[in-house]
């Protein structure tokens, strides 16, 4: 609904701007049936950069529109950071 609209807009706000057409393209593959939702994206919080991991999946009625999501989202930040050290 236009709840969720607008929530998913205030989600991609504080998406990293570089990260935001990949993790759109994530969602409208899992929206159109093709794949789960499995991305890793920077996000911006209070002026922060923090790396997170988003699995889900969507969920659907009887008519197969799609009705939400379930999944989880996770902070990998220690992990993109330990990575980066060790290059």
């Amino acid at each position: 609904g236009a709840a969720g609209i607008a929530s998913l807009g205030r989600f991609f706000e504080q998406v990293h701007p570089d990260d935001r057409p990949g993790l759109r393209a994530a969602l409208d593959a899992a929206l159109a049936g093709e794949a789960e939702y499995d991305v890793e994206f920077r996000s911006l919080q209070g002026g922060h950069v923090r790396w997170l991991a988003g699995k889900a999946r969507v969920l659907r009625d009887e008519a197969g529109r799609a009705t939400g999501m379930a999944g989880v989202t996770m902070d990998v930040t220690e992990r993109h950071d330990l990575e980066l050290q060790l290059r």
